[in-house]
């Protein structure tokens, strides 16, 4: 009887090391087993019991990722709708790379991430698969308004001169500051984009005198591109137009900075604080700025 309840708890014990050999490696088998040969059965209990508690605790702590796809889409579908839980910008603060992954592909399905500059981040991401999947985004967005603008350029060949280009105009204006504003393309694609986004916005600027915006924005770009001289220019014009708007003299501040002009610069500002109307939070900002308070 005592021979056949040693070869047992032979048994018992290399069965246990060979186990936790392959579970948790040489030393920590080597030492477990030991204990094992050295206290029958109460040695084997007592790993038995800790083993399995350790386990289920490992799972509370990372059940977050193990749960039931239905649990874990509805979890995520809320942490990605209340952006103040997990901001994507500190996605890399998820120690769980595979919650992390799922996270950002959940959002990019539900069209979560529209900001341009997030998937650029993305790009350089650790994990290779939010890389992979936010170049291939990146990707297929810019076809799709390369694309679109090509469409409208063929359709403003067809329609121009006869009147009714002016929505044509319009939706090509944007698509070009969309392309722009989100830096798709490369340089040289994006200097050719902001050439023809001015030509554009000055044809929509004396069609539409009375949308003042869109000489504004004509304004803004010639300066960005530094034609200063145009930009002059522009101003003059709309300043005359539209008897001295308060937002074509802060356009003159700003291409006076831009030319680092101080004595027409000096003009602007006192001008600004001479306008006759009540001055919008952005003039106010710009003279406290340049001039001091106002």
């Amino acid at each position: 009887m005592e021979i056949e309840y040693i070869c047992i708890h032979l048994a018992i014990t290399l069965l246990y090391f060979l186990v936790m050999r392959r579970k948790a490696g040489w030393k920590q088998a080597g030492a477990e087993t030991l204990l094992v040969f050295c206290l029958p059965v109460i040695g084997f209990l007592s790993f038995l019991i800790w083993h399995v508690l350790s386990f289920r605790h490992h799972k509370r702590i990372v059940g977050a990722d193990d749960r039931p796809d239905q649990d874990e889409s509805s979890a995520i579908s809320g942490m990605i709708y209340q952006s103040d839980i997990v901001p994507f910008r500190d996605m890399d603060l998820i120690g769980n790379d595979r919650l992390k992954r799922r996270l950002f592909m959940t959002a990019i399905t539900q069209e979560v991430v529209d900001n341009p500059e997030i998937l650029r981040e993305a790009v350089h991401d650790g994990d290779r698969e939010i890389s992979y999947y936010a170049v291939s985004l990146i990707t297929a967005r810019t076809e799709k308004i390369t694309s679109a603008i090509f469409g409208l350029e063929k359709q403003l060949k067809n329609v121009i001169g006869s009147g009714e280009e002016i929505p044509f105009l319009k939706e090509y204006a944007h698509k070009l500051m969309e392309f722009l504003d989100g830096r798709y393309g490369d340089e040289n694609q994006r200097k050719e984009r902001e050439k023809a986004l001015l030509k554009v916005l000055e044809k929509l600027a004396d069609r539409l005198p009375d949308e003042p915006e869109w000489r504004v924005h004509s304004i803004r770009l010639a300066i960005k591109l530094h034609e200063y001289s145009h930009a002059e220019a522009l101003i003059t014009l709309a300043r005359k137009n539209l008897q001295d708007s308060e937002e074509f003299i802060r356009l003159a501040l700003e291409l006076a900075v831009a030319r680092r002009d101080r004595k027409a610069a000096l003009s602007a500002l006192e001008e600004l604080k001479a306008f006759p109307g009540r001055l919008s939070y952005e003039s106010l900002k710009a003279i406290r700025y340049w001039g001091g308070a106002a």
